[in-house]
């Protein structure tokens, strides 16, 4: 019975639109053959008339409800009032120093620089996929509900799903945070779903979202506020600071609590022989397929960090261990996004390309890629993380820098993108290359606002990373050394 429900939900929620037109359609195909069939008196006919109409109108109403909730939830979220009330929340409770600042404006990330990292799966992940256990684990999506207890919470996984489940592309595990080793520059990861990620990790921000609804209401004026028991309005939050002891560093360096998938983003930097001007990719988000920060601007690419396999084919513990490979994955994103080569999820299925990585490695852009890299052209590395403080995630970051004077770059992979179907073409949209200056001149610009705190995050490590190469370039000046004591 619960698994029959369970379908019904994801039906109504996931196919909402296809279910409203096929019911419209049954309804009026029965209708008209009721009209038609002398078999059936007026009565029967107006009766069945009134019964079949309601009903239709009913599933109508329920999709253009659900249509209407999404859109007040994004335009909400997207909104002036809203981003200044969610960063004097993450303050309360993360604290300034939390918060980053990049193109003039404060956002609610925080980063974490580091120049070299690895990702592993930690070792009871390793004993569940020996012990053939790690299927019952990863798919069993009722630990959301033992991990969020309680019918205020079930109603706001409800909600959420209404706005999020009709973009949720496929279903393969992925890799969650499970805890960081900064001594052996290592990320220790769990596998769990993506579902487990959105209704644990993502929706934190939802919750957010409707603490802020609910003090607006109360609210004596246009300043709402930001009250000292702000957990209270988090349910879901507050389960999570309670498992890690309330304890900053173990809620933020750490998955406790929650499936937070691992993402990772690359910021491309590149010297144009049009006009000598070092220049980055950045695009607005369409929403299509995707599942939260619709119509910011972010840099490309950028993307979950799960496996290269389709959901018959993914209990192993060869392909899970190979799969675990955060700079793979990255240029996984690089190909799918700018170049619009359709997902890795199922290449296995492709005789001709058995290896996910081969497809990869082997296509015409990371050759050149590779080749650039080792005539010293290209520089390829990890900045470090940068936590989104809203839904609790980390977005490893990385820099490709190309300083590649005859152009080739540019001409093989700059002028052929073509982006896929998760940023907008509108003429309003941004252009997608943009001068490095104008963006180190965006303070003030409406749009800064706009950009996602992961890219500002990514923006600011990189800013770090420019002024430390600078540092090294200045010549060191000799003289006497002074030593301050305190």
């Amino acid at each position: 019975m619960i698994k029959l429900r369970t379908r019904l939900e994801r039906l109504l929620t996931r196919h909402n639109n296809l279910v409203s037109i096929i019911l419209s359609m049954v309804g009026i195909v029965v209708t008209v053959l009721i009209a038609l069939s002398e078999k059936f008196s007026g009565t029967d006919y107006v009766r069945t008339i009134v019964i079949l109409i309601p009903i239709v109108c009913f599933f109508l109403l329920c999709r253009l409800s659900m249509h209407k909730y999404r859109s007040n939830y994004l335009s909400t979220i997207s909104g002036k009032q809203y981003y200044a009330w969610q960063l004097k929340a993450m303050e309360k409770l993360y604290g300034a120093k939390s918060l980053t600042k990049a193109f003039g404006e404060v956002y609610s990330a925080k980063t974490i620089q580091f120049d070299s990292v690895r990702s592993v799966l930690d070792e009871d992940t390793v004993s569940l996929l020996k012990s053939g256990n790690i299927k019952n684990q990863v798919k069993n999506h009722g630990i959301v509900k033992k991990m969020f207890p309680g019918w205020k919470n079930a109603v706001t996984r409800l909600e959420y799903r209404l706005i999020v489940e009709s973009s949720i592309k496929f279903e393969v595990p992925g890799y969650i945070l499970d805890r960081y080793s900064f001594d052996k520059r290592t990320i220790y990861c769990k596998m769990g779903m993506y579902r487990q990620n959105i209704y644990t990790s993502n929706i934190l921000e939802f919750e957010l979202y409707k603490a802020f609804m609910r003090l607006k209401k109360s609210a004596l004026n246009s300043n709402i506020p930001v009250p000292d028991n702000l957990l209270d309005f988090l349910p879901m939050r507050k389960l999570i600071h309670r498992k890690c002891n309330y304890d900053l560093n173990t809620i933020l360096m750490t998955g406790t609590g929650r499936f937070s998938l691992l993402s990772v983003q690359l910021m491309i930097v590149y010297r144009s022989s049009k006009d000598n001007k070092y220049k980055t990719l950045i695009k607005k988000r369409s929403g299509k397929g995707l599942t939260s920060k619709l119509n910011y601007l972010q840099f490309v690419p950028s993307g979950g960090f799960d496996m290269c396999e389709t959901e018959r084919n993914i209990f192993n513990i060869k392909k899970m261990e190979v799969g675990c490979n955060l700079e793979t994955v990255v240029w996984r994103e690089f190909l799918e996004e700018l170049f619009n080569q359709k997902n890795f999820q199922g290449v296995y299925d492709d005789p001709g390309n058995t290896d996910p990585e081969n497809k990869i490695y082997g296509s015409n852009q990371m050759k050149l890629i590779e080749r650039l890299r080792k005539e010293g052209k290209a520089r390829f590395k990890v900045l470090g993380s940068v936590i989104d403080l809203n839904n609790l995630r980390h977005n490893i970051s990385y820099l490709l820098h190309v300083t590649d004077e005859a152009g080739e770059f540019e001409r093989e992979i700059i002028n052929n993108i073509d982006f896929n179907n998760e940023f907008t073409y509108d003429s309003e949209s941004w252009e997608s290359l943009i001068d490095l200056q104008k963006l180190d001149d965006m303070k003030g610009y409406e749009e800064s606002r706009m950009i996602t705190s992961e890219s500002a995050g990514l923006y600011h490590l990189f800013s770090e990373y420019r002024e430390q190469q600078k540092r090294e370039k200045e010549p060191k000046k000799e003289g006497k050394i002074t030593i301050t004591i305190l």
